[in-house]
């Protein structure tokens, strides 16, 4: 009786998903071949170090401490200004 119930379940139940899955395999992506995105962006973000007080000098510096420390060497390419840079003209929020 457990043969005839395996049996069953696998002609009932596996057998047509497997034949689902096979035959409705996604068609592959269509991208552009030009080199972009092939690594996550790298930099550096001012939010946590600066918190509420940025300034060009202090985002300079940081770029500056990309070269120097070799890390623009391995991709970190760009300071990310990411907050505080922009002054609410009122109450109402940006």
């Amino acid at each position: 009786m457990k043969r005839l119930f395996r049996y069953l379940l696998v002609v009932l139940v596996i057998a047509p998903l497997s034949v689902v899955a096979a035959s409705s395999s996604a068609p592959p992506a269509l991208a552009e071949d030009n080199g972009l995105g092939l690594t996550p962006m790298m930099g550096w973000s001012t939010w946590g170090p600066l918190g509420t007080s940025p300034s060009a000098a202090l985002d300079e510096q940081a770029a500056s401490d990309l070269v120097s420390t070799g890390l623009s060497k391995l991709g970190y390419d760009y300071v990310d200004q990411d907050d505080f840079w922009y002054e609410c003209p009122g109450s109402q929020g940006p």
